[in-house]
Parts: structure tokens; sequence; C-alpha cells
């Protein structure tokens, strides 16, 4: 089977911090304007992932589901 290298890369277009969440663990703040950071899948548990962007009161801006490739 071929290996994947799957990564994450955050954007924040907004005037807060955001916060990634993946499988419900907090990964990583990200401040607004800054650059868009890569985090790196040694970093983060094996998928799937369940990803979640939120706001600084804890409301889910976006989120998304990325599996195991086939």
């Amino acid at each position: 089977a071929p290996i994947v290298s799957v990564r994450l890369v955050v954007s924040d277009g907004t005037a807060l911090t955001g916060t990634v969440y993946v499988n419900g663990g907090r990964i990583a703040d990200f401040p607004p304007g800054g650059p868009c950071p890569t985090v790196e899948p040694a970093t983060l548990p094996p998928l799937p992932w369940e990803v979640e962007a939120r706001s600084p009161s804890g409301r889910i801006l976006t989120s998304m589901r990325v599996n195991k490739p086939r």
C-alpha cells in the first residue's frame, strides 16, 4: 500500500484567535492575520480526524472529517 502523507493547514481570516481541535483535543491557537501554519500529522492522533475550528467563546466556526485513504 502506498504511504500517504496528510497535513492539516490552518488559515484564520477572522479578527479573532481561532483554536483547532482534533478528535476533541485542543491542538493549537492561531492568531488572526498570522501565517498559515501547518500542523504535522506526527503531533495528531491516528486518522480518522474530526477537526473543528472554534472561536474564543468555544463556538464551532467550521468542522470537517478526515478519513483514512482507501
